[in-house]
């Protein structure tokens, strides 16, 4: 049996996916979590590569969230035997459209209970073989999948966003970030200066206006990753600050996240916290 979730639910979380004009792809993630009690924590990741120049980012039930991710992964494995495995890329639209199927199923296989919480994921991936009118500039593709149904989402502009979570109710946050997907943005500019540049400007956007307009279920703590063809690449906003007066630095540093739900389990009974019902 499927569950609808309630009309209205949203995950206490933000995750964000762009599209650039640079042939790149960037995800961004936060790593807070609401607890079924009201209470939350910033300890877990939502956001991992998952395939060739692919990632992929969840909001809602924890449980089903790294559910969905594991099938993913699943899907995309390919085998180190296979030939010329460095040259193997997935098209994101037949991902998209082959693996929704599996998606559901994963998501009628959960608990009725983790199933009224909903669950979101949010894709970046690559295009192996459409460009944007020039060889060396790949095509990136945005695709939004919500549950039961998991009707992939695309969006097609070569320079997009799209959020999912509670940071996209925010009005701050996502004004914030239209800025930089003008064309002719300065923040397009510095990529002349430094390679993944505009993806940098991205990660201070985000710690910025986190940190000036603060949300309950949002950290300003975010993972960043970042898919090109040929590579993927992570980071996260870690930062120090050397004040005026000379003292400091001021270290603003990732904490002690979970990387999957098995170890989610181990850190929630750690801190006396139930996982079951967690939002993220």
């Amino acid at each position: 049996m499927i569950v609808q979730p309630p009309f209205g639910i949203d995950s206490m979380t933000w995750v964000i996916g762009a599209s650039s004009i640079f042939g790149y792809g960037v995800m961004l993630s936060d790593v807070r979590v609401t607890f079924p009690d009201g209470s939350t924590a910033d300890l877990l990741r939502k956001a991992f590569p998952v395939g060739p120049y692919i990632a992929a980012g969840f909001a809602g039930s924890v449980q089903i969230g790294y559910r969905l991710l594991s099938s993913l992964q699943q899907f995309l494995f390919i085998p180190p035997t296979a030939p010329q495995i460095e040259q193997l890329a997935w098209q994101p639209e037949w991902v998209a459209e082959h693996w929704a199927p599996e998606a559901r199923k994963v998501f009628a296989s959960c608990a009725v209970s983790e199933q009224k919480l909903g669950s979101r994921l949010l894709m970046v991936g690559v295009s192996p073989d459409q460009d944007m009118g020039a060889p060396e500039i790949r095509r990136v593709y945005l695709v939004r999948f919500s549950s039961p149904h998991f009707v992939p989402g695309f969006m097609h502009k070569g320079l997009n966003v799209a959020h999912i979570g509670s940071g996209s109710n925010v009005k701050q946050y996502t004004r914030a970030f239209r800025q930089h997907f003008r064309y002719g943005a300065s923040s397009l500019r510095t990529e002349i200066g430094a390679l993944s540049g505009w993806a940098q400007m991205l990660g201070g956007t985000a710690d910025r206006v986190t940190g000036e307009h603060p949300a309950q279920g949002v950290s300003p703590h975010m993972h960043i990753i970042v898919c090109r063809l040929g590579d993927i690449a992570e980071g996260n906003n870690d930062r120090r600050t050397y004040m005026p007066d000379g003292s400091g630095p001021i270290l603003f540093e990732m904490p002690k996240v979970a990387s999957s739900y098995d170890e989610f389990q181990r850190m929630c009974r750690e801190r006396g916290s139930c996982a079951e019902g967690a939002l993220g």
